[in-house]
C-alpha cells in the first residue's frame, strides 16, 4: 500500500525512486524489504521550510520502537480526506477510519470526474506541521495512512481524551506560516487559507461532490 505521495514521484523529478520501488510486497516500510528501504530513506521534496524539525525521523515510540527504520523522512504534506474527524486511539487495535467524502482519503481511488464540485473548488493536499509520532501517521508518510481531515479547521491544537500514548492527536492542517497553511486544489493551484476561514466553507471546500456553495476565503 502506497501513498499519493509515492505515486506523483515519477512527476517530481524522482523517477529513479519510483522505478526501484517494489509494489508487490505487503508492507512498504518492513525491515526485510531492504529495496523499499533504501528508497523510503531518501528525502524527497515534500518539505517546508519554515519546519525546523530534522528531515528524518527517528522511531523511538513504545511497542513500535525497532519495528520501523530509522532515518525515514518526514513530511509536511497530508492528503486531504475528509471532512469529519476520524481520531481513534490505535492502542485499541482499530486503525482510523475514514467516510472519504474528499480527495485522498486511504486507499482511495477517485477520478477527476468524481470530483463533481469542480477541481478549482476542492481541496487535494494541504500542510501539516508533522508533530504526530513517528510511528503514527507521519512516520508512515509513504503508506496509505498519510491522510486528514479539516474537521478541526486550520492550525488547531486537539487531543483524543484518553488517549493515551497511542492517541492520534491533532489530525487537521496546520503550518508554521503565521495564520493559516498552504492548500493544492484539485486543478493544481496553491492557495493559503486563514485559520480563520469559515467552519462550512472549509467543508465545502473538502468535499468532492456535496454541492455546496462555496464562500469566500
Amino acid at each position: 500500500m502506497f501513498s499519493w505521495g509515492v505515486r506523483i514521484l515519477p512527476y517530481i523529478d524522482q523517477a529513479n525512486i519510483y522505478n526501484n520501488l517494489n509494489f508487490s510486497g505487503s508492507t512498504p516500510f518492513v525491515p526485510a524489504n531492504f529495496s523499499n528501504t533504501t528508497c523510503l530513506n531518501t528525502v524527497v521534496p515534500f518539505l517546508c521550510p519554515s519546519n525546523p524539525q530534522p528531515d528524518t525521523i527517528v522511531n523511538r515510540n513504545g511497542a513500535f520502537a525497532g519495528a520501523l527504520p530509522d532515518g525515514m523522512p518526514r513530511t509536511d504534506m497530508g492528503g486531504v480526506a475528509d471532512s469529519v474527524s476520524w481520531k481513534c486511539n490505535s492502542g485499541s487495535g482499530v486503525r482510523p477510519t475514514s467516510v472519504g467524502n474528499g480527495v485522498l482519503y486511504a486507499i482511495s481511488k477517485v477520478r477527476m470526474r468524481d470530483i463533481i464540485d469542480g477541481s478549482s473548488n476542492t481541496l487535494m493536499v494541504g500542510e501539516i506541521t508533522g508533530s504526530l509520532a513517528s510511528s503514527g501517521l507521519n512516520g508512515n508518510s509513504y503508506t496509505g495512512y498519510d491522510v486528514f481531515d479539516t474537521s478541526s479547521g486550520i492550525n488547531s491544537i486537539e487531543t483524543v481524551p484518553g488517549g493515551g500514548t497511542f492517541s492520534f492527536r491533532p489530525q487537521g492542517f496546520s503550518s508554521y506560516h503565521v495564520g493559516g497553511c498552504h492548500f493544492v486544489f484539485g486543478d493544481g493551484s496553491v492557495h493559503f487559507l486563514s485559520e480563520n476561514i469559515d467552519q462550512g466553507t472549509l467543508t465545502a471546500l473538502t468535499t468532492r461532490a456535496g454541492g455546496e456553495v462555496v464562500g469566500e476565503y
